[in-house]
């Protein structure tokens, strides 16, 4: 039981939503390797695309900010999100199957017109079977047997890691896996992006081919360095704002003390000029914390896809095939520079508030004819916070693209 509790603890950054930041429900994993709620990703396009006066049909991750270009085939605005595939690596963490709980119809029925209820999924395929669709899956793919479970039965709990799905498919052409590499691009591609935008290249390897090349164990050790430093930068920068809006709030109480002795001499007139300075106060820290609160959320959100990849990482390394190592390992590639990059705007965003109250001169001699007892004024320093780590050493990795 301990050691079960432990491992849901490992695997728990993987099984977050960076949006709602609960349990992933009906996952959907974006080209860049992020995976959100059908519903929440469903309503980031909306507010994204639909309230667009230009139209577009690409939206940013709303972790790495990579624009992704929506499905041609996703016409239906209502269900944008589904034209994304399901994570079945999360699906199968989830609920210790390959597939359980995921809403699906059998894929070989949609293709001929259908809507059948899907009642099994195979792995090898990639595809959702119903009843009579497994059976001829059954008797023509002999290799699949050992593939294809139920819909939600439980596994044997000595089979389910061997199961468990890494996403290994085309973002561009989702029912192919990915199974080439061209050298002269530095891209990961299937075979029809290898047909339709390779075919001029000189070096195309196969996917099989590059694991020689590819080493797994240095690339997986040096990338997850990169992700723990990462996420220490990060908490460090939440850390900071903590502190400051500790600071602020006991600034702000020292003011309203202040303030409200020196207007308990006053008399009613100067009751109004007490309630608008305390109301300007409150406005400019509640901006304040609204801003600090916000960045939060980017933080926490950003420390959660950090996590996760490095959780991915740990998960590949050991239950992943080496195709599946080489493609988590290439995704976690892509996402470090956009990591940096978030940083160091985090870190270009990030000022040092503090509230000062300066009581007017000439206050106590000429109570009755000044229009105000002081302003509150809000300074914005720069953060002295240490640089990004290891940044200039990523800029020399050889990073691989995904066709």
């Amino acid at each position: 039981m301990a050691s079960a509790l432990r491992q849901e603890e490992q695997y728990l950054p993987i099984l977050t939503c960076s949006l709602c930041l609960k349990t992933l429900k009906r996952p959907r994993v974006l080209p860049c390797g992020h995976t959100y709620c059908c519903s929440c990703l469903q309503s980031h396009i909306n507010d994204k695309l639909v309230k667009r006066e230009a139209a577009d049909d690409t939206f940013p991750c709303p972790v790495c900010r990579a624009e992704t270009s929506l499905s041609s085939s996703a016409a239906d605005g209502a269900r944008w999100a589904y034209s994304f595939p399901i994570n079945k690596m999360v699906v199968s963490l989830l609920d210790k199957t390959t597939v359980a709980g995921i809403e699906a119809n059998c894929q070989v029925c949609c293709k001929r017109g259908r809507t059948t209820s899907a009642s099994s999924y195979c792995n090898e395929c990639n595809k959702y079977l119903c009843d009579t669709c497994r059976e001829y899956h059954d008797d023509l793919r002999i290799i699949c047997q050992n593939s294809v479970h139920r819909l939600n039965t439980g596994i044997d709990s000595k089979s389910v890691n061997p199961n468990i799905s890494f996403v290994e498919m085309c973002p561009k052409h989702v029912e192919e896996r990915i199974k080439l590499f061209c050298i002269d691009h530095s891209t990961l591609c299937c075979s029809t992006c290898g047909f339709l935008n390779h075919m001029k290249c000189d070096n195309i390897n196969t996917l099989d081919g590059m694991i020689k090349e590819f080493n797994v164990q240095m690339k997986s050790e040096k990338i997850g360095t990169y992700l723990k430093d990462l996420e220490n930068q990060l908490k460090h920068i939440k850390t900071t704002v903590k502190r400051n809006v500790e600071c602020i709030q006991r600034e702000k109480d020292a003011i309203l003390h202040e303030l409200r002795t020196l207007t308990s001499s006053l008399n009613a007139k100067l009751q109004k000029i007490e309630n608008d300075l305390t109301c300007c106060l409150e406005q400019m820290y509640t901006v304040e914390d609204i801003n600090f609160e916000l960045l939060g959320g980017k933080i926490d959100s950003l420390i959660t896809a950090i996590e996760s990849d490095h959780a991915q990482i740990d998960l590949v390394k050991t239950y992943g095939s080496e195709p599946q190592k080489v493609i988590v390992l290439h995704t976690m590639e892509q996402n470090l520079n956009r990591y940096f990059s978030s940083i160091s705007e985090f870190q270009e965003d990030i000022k040092n508030v503090s509230f000062k109250f300066e009581v007017d001169k000439i206050f106590t001699s000429l109570l009755n004819a000044c229009n105000g007892i002081g302003t509150v004024r809000v300074t914005r320093l720069k953060s002295k916070l240490p640089p990004c780590p290891t940044r200039d050493l990523l800029a020399h990795t050889n990073v691989v693209k995904t066709s």
